[in-house]
């Protein structure tokens, strides 16, 4: 029981299916924090973009502009609208 919970020195596989099985759970936090199958996020995720995937995969996401055209139009379009609500409730007060 203390090995397969809490032992700082059972050896782990990667949870992200990187192919080490051989990582100490003391340095598992490590490893996944470094891991390049780690998900992570599209950094065009503020505007709306929803795809998360390994660093790889996020890095031909990204660099494909075309996927983020309709994103960017939409976060303008939603931010030229809210500037007009603005603009209306300051008009009204």
């Amino acid at each position: 029981k203390h090995e397969e919970e809490v032992c700082p020195e059972a050896l782990l596989e990667c949870p992200y299916k990187c192919g080490e099985t051989q990582i100490k759970r003391r340095l598992l936090e490590d490893h996944k924090a470094l891991c390049p199958k780690k998900p992570t996020e599209c950094v065009f995720k503020s505007l709306g973009c929803t795809f998360v995937g390994d660093t790889a995969n996020v890095r031909i996401h990204e660099s494909d502009k075309s996927l983020h055209f309709d994103v960017v139009c939409q976060f303008a379009l939603m931010s030229e609208v809210q500037r007009k609500e603005e603009r209306g409730k300051l008009q009204v007060q």
